[in-house]
């Protein structure tokens, strides 16, 4: 194992020993530093590669001291150093298997709701088998905020912004343009031009930032307003009304990608820069290179994502 994998493995093992689900798991560049003996510097560097692996997330909301958190896939990675390993020899993780389960059983649950949410989408608004912009909108600053809001306000928060995202429909739209399914604190839709996706971002926006205004004048802390990113992807999505079954790649794959990217950015993947290629040619939008997605562990399958910006 070279240095560099054995100092980032270090770092991802204090952060799952760390871990609690729930209560705020998050620690700072100091802490990690002083626990790992490791220099601040050196913390950032390990720390942007385990995040660009997606072992770790990113606070959003504290962006100037930067503080960490394991995510389920690093957890789950670690779980399987312990079990690879002979008995007795292994990383103490055992203690992480009943949390690794409950996710994956998490993730199971929310793939079936999409299903059924594509396909109850599907019959009520009688779509057709094609090409599907899907659109992911996602709080950031959710796991600030669940921290520090009892259960019941932190409810109501997700539910108000949710509410938000549906609102912003908007009624003269161009083409299809509907709600899929609330899922956690986020928001999934289907368009077919991606205009309406533009006109409908900007509303969320504008209804968000009223929304924000009123918090900053009653003297609310930060970690009620609403800060969002936007995930954007073009697939094939086929409804099986029939079975109540659907081809949902490109659903999922928003939700994969969805860690690549931070509060306030529009992400999107490499089908979306190609339909948009001559816009940003012609300087309406301007995209920069982010990160790729790898589909198969063997990183033959590569979706590249791009950040993009809207110049006008």
């Amino acid at each position: 194992m070279s240095e560099n994998e054995e100092q980032k493995r270090k770092i991802l093992r204090f952060l799952s020993e760390k871990y609690n689900e729930s209560k705020n798991s998050f620690f700072s560049t100091d802490e990690v530093a002083q626990e790992c003996t490791l220099d601040n510097t050196e913390v950032k560097r390990y720390c942007a590669s385990l995040e660009e692996e997606g072992l770790i997330q990113r606070d959003d909301m504290d962006e100037k001291s930067k503080s960490y958190q394991v995510t389920l896939d690093g957890l789950i990675l670690l779980e399987s150093y312990s079990s690879s390993r002979s008995s007795g020899t292994g990383v103490g993780l055992s203690k992480f298997t009943e949390s690794v389960k409950r996710g994956l059983d998490k993730i199971q649950m929310r793939n079936l709701e999409l299903q059924a949410g594509v396909v109850e989408a599907g019959r009520k608004h009688k779509l057709m088998d094609g090409l599907y912009y899907v659109v992911l909108i996602d709080l950031s600053g959710s796991t600030i905020a669940s921290s520090k809001m009892r259960g019941n306000t932190f409810s109501e928060w997700v539910k108000r912004f949710i509410q938000i995202t549906k609102d912003a429909q908007n009624a003269s739209k161009r083409n299809i343009a509907v709600h899929i399914k609330s899922i956690g604190d986020g928001s999934l839709f289907l368009f077919r031009n991606f205009d309406d996706i533009l006109d409908w971002k900007n509303q969320v926006d504008k209804l968000c930032k009223h929304h924000n205004d009123l918090c900053k004048k009653e003297g609310k802390l930060d970690f009620h307003q609403y800060h969002h990113k936007t995930i954007i992807h073009l697939g094939e999505v086929y409804f099986d009304l029939e079975n109540s079954d659907a081809n949902a790649f490109g659903i999922n794959v928003v939700f994969k990608i969805e860690k690549k990217f931070g509060k306030g950015e529009i992400g999107i993947t490499d089908a979306v820069k190609q339909v948009l290629l001559q816009e940003i040619n012609s300087g309406k939008f301007k995209i920069d290179s982010t990160s790729s997605y790898s589909l198969d562990e063997t990183g033959d399958s590569i979706i590249p994502l791009w950040k993009l910006t809207v110049m006008e």
